[in-house]
């Protein structure tokens, strides 16, 4: 009797054991679903720019392949789709924008390559590899060759639609080709200026380099600043971008200065491609702290000022001094011009008779 109490004892600690496991884990899955409902999913694609050194550089009806990782950071798995799109560039010059498939260009290269796998499961913070195969046609001509490698949630896909995640956007690769051959390489810099007139620094300047090559270029440039004798004072090492071909890019920067005086040059020079082409362009700006100028004249003027009413006080006591000893002389004057007539006639006499 008690060893079937015993039994039925442990058998129900053991159906509790059980049960409060089950919930425990049903619990985790609640809040793992909802975690997962909640969530936006962030993408990564690396690297997020792929041949733009000039290391794919491919003759015509040649194949390459390359790697392309995708992650997924999030706590959520998610199906994704990859795929390729040709794009054009923003008025900016350098925001991609993706378009249509069927928009013909001599700079596609969308239809060039195919995605191995091109459907992928990511588990919660896991990654794939995606494998890109590039085949050049054999009329291919030189130059360069750009699209984007993009993903994107698969339509209809059952872990993104079971978990409730949400992708914010698409994400991709610029992936960038040059077809080997007679390339064209030429570059020009347009609208290179400080700001005009400053009092201070830092000044801001800006230039705008134009790519009419048949590939991509990324110019090393460098700005030398001289003052008004001629005298280097400054190097600046502006940003390098990529420029695509047909089009413009727009470079700011800022010369770290505080202080200054006159009249200053600034002389960009720089190099491209890869048969050595040059860039050069100049302008000129002035730095004229008129403020400190103004108070400098200021502070003259008040010593001019100063000086001047201190003199006057001067004159003018020395004046009054003068004044002061003219009307004692007149009064001296008239004094003895007062004196009696018969004094003056005796006092003469006087002087005059002969003593005995």
């Amino acid at each position: 009797m008690k060893s079937s109490q015993k039994v039925i004892t442990s058998l129900a600690l053991l159906l509790g054991l059980g049960f409060a496991s089950l919930a425990h884990v049903q619990a985790q899955q609640a809040a793992a679903a909802t975690s997962c409902n909640a969530n936006v999913v962030t993408l990564t694609a690396v690297p997020p720019r792929l041949g733009d050194d000039y290391s794919i550089v491919l003759k015509p009806g040649e194949t390459r392949q390359i790697e392309i990782e995708v992650r997924n950071p999030s706590d959520c798995p998610i199906t994704i789709e990859t795929f390729a799109r040709d794009f054009i560039i923003a008025d900016d010059g350098e925001t991609p924008i993706g378009v249509d498939d069927d928009v013909s260009s001599k700079w596609s290269l969308a239809n060039w390559l195919t995605m191995t796998p091109n459907t992928v499961v990511l588990k919660e913070r896991g990654s794939a590899t995606v494998l890109v195969n590039i085949t050049v046609p054999e009329d291919a001509l030189p130059g360069g060759r750009y699209a984007m490698i993009l993903h994107r949630p698969a339509s209809g896909s059952d872990t993104a639609q079971a978990t409730g995640a949400k992708v914010t956007a698409q994400v991709g690769t610029l992936l960038y080709v040059v077809v080997d051959g007679e390339l064209v390489e030429n570059a020009d810099v347009a609208d290179f200026s400080f700001t005009d007139f400053n009092e201070f620094g830092p000044i801001d300047y800006s230039f705008t380099i134009q790519n009419g090559s048949s590939l991509h270029i990324r110019p090393e440039t460098e700005i030398t600043v001289k003052n008004m004798l001629g005298k280097e004072i400054a190097k600046i090492d502006p940003e390098q971008k990529n420029i695509f071909p047909d089009s413009e890019r727009k470079f700011t920067g800022t010369w770290d200065t505080n202080w200054g005086f006159g009249r200053y040059t600034a002389d960009l020079t720089g190099t491209y491609g890869n048969q050595g082409g040059t860039l050069s362009a100049q302008t000129a700006f002035w730095i004229i702290p008129v403020r400190i100028i103004l108070a400098i004249l200021l502070v003259f003027v008040l010593i001019i000022a100063v000086i001047v009413t201190t003199r006057r006080k001067y004159t003018k006591m020395l004046d009054i001094e003068a004044e002061k000893v003219r009307r004692l002389d007149e009064k001296l004057d008239e004094q003895n011009n007062a004196q009696p007539i018969a004094e003056r006639t005796a006092k003469t006499d006087s002087e005059s008779t002969p003593k005995v």
